[in-house]
C-alpha cells in the first residue's frame, strides 16, 4: 500500500519498529499499553475474523507517544479500499481505539465512520477490557462495510448544484471540519479536480473526494472525528 500521509512531526516506520518503543511508568490512574500490543491484537482478531489483510502502514509522532496504524483489507470494490486505522498514546492524548473506514484508489484519500470505533481510556483494568472490546468491533466490521458500500452509492447518485455546494462547505467551516484556508480549497478542488475521475458528475461522491483530498496531510490522528463529522453532514443531503 501506499506510505501514510503525514502531517507535520510525524514519522513513517516500519512495523518493527514498534517493538523499540516501551510504555511509560504506571501510575495508580494510567496504566498505558504498548503500540505495538494494541496493533497485534486487532490483527489477530481481524484474522480470527476471516479477514484478509493486504497492507498496512505506520506513523509515530511526539517521539514515539502517539501512534497511528493503517491496515488494508481485501475486498471486491473497484473504486476504494477497506481500512482499519489503529490509534494509541502513551501521553494521554487520546484514548486507545480503532475505526473502520476507506481508501479511495485513485486518490489514496483516506475517511472513517465512528460506526464501529471504541476508545478505551489508559485506566487501571485497561488490559482486562481491551480483548473484549477488540473482538466486539472487530465483529461489527462487515455490517459497517455493507452500508459504507450503500453510503458511497448514495453519494454518487445524488446530484448537487453550486448553491449546495457553497451551503455544505459553509457548514464544514462552521463545524470545524475544514479551515478557512481549506474552505477555499476545498471549493477549488471542486470545480477543478486533481484528478479527472471525480469531474464526471457534480454529485456528492464528487465534493466527498474534494474535501478529503484537501484533508490529505492534515493531522492524522485527528482525521478519523473530522471524517466522521464529514459523513454526518453529507448523509443528510444524500437522503435528501
Amino acid at each position: 500500500m501506499k506510505n501514510i500521509i503525514l502531517h507535520s512531526g510525524a514519522v513513517q516506520i516500519n512495523e518493527s519498529d514498534l517493538f523499540g518503543i516501551h510504555n511509560p511508568e504506571t501510575t495508580d490512574t494510567f496504566k498505558p499499553i504498548d503500540h505495538n500490543r494494541m496493533l497485534l491484537d486487532v490483527k489477530r482478531e481481524v484474522i480470527r475474523a476471516g479477514l484478509s489483510i493486504t497492507g498496512s502502514s505506520h506513523a509515530i509522532d511526539k517521539g514515539g507517544n502517539r501512534y497511528f496504524g493503517l491496515l488494508e483489507i481485501a475486498t471486491s470494490q473497484q473504486d476504494y479500499q477497506r481500512t482499519i486505522a489503529i490509534r494509541n498514546s502513551h501521553d494521554k492524548s487520546f484514548a486507545a481505539g480503532i475505526a473502520a473506514g476507506s481508501r479511495v484508489f485513485v486518490c489514496d484519500n483516506l475517511a472513517f465512520s465512528g460506526d464501529v470505533t471504541f476508545q478505551r481510556k489508559h485506566t487501571p483494568n485497561i488490559e482486562e477490557d481491551l480483548q473484549f472490546i477488540i473482538v466486539r468491533a472487530v465483529r461489527k466490521l462487515a455490517g459497517y462495510w455493507y452500508d459504507m458500500e450503500h453510503q458511497y452509492n448514495r453519494y454518487k447518485d445524488r446530484i448537487i448544484t453550486d448553491h449546495e455546494v457553497i451551503s455544505i462547505v459553509s457548514i464544514l467551516l462552521q463545524k470545524e471540519i475544514v479551515g478557512k484556508k481549506e474552505a477555499i480549497s476545498v471549493m477549488q478542488e471542486y470545480h477543478t479536480p486533481s484528478h479527472p475521475e471525480f469531474a464526471e458528475s457534480r454529485n456528492l461522491w464528487r465534493l466527498f473526494n474534494a474535501v478529503t483530498e484537501v484533508k490529505k496531510g492534515s493531522n492524522l490522528f485527528k482525521l478519523p472525528e473530522k471524517t466522521e463529522s464529514l459523513h454526518g453532514i453529507l448523509d443528510i443531503y444524500s437522503r435528501n
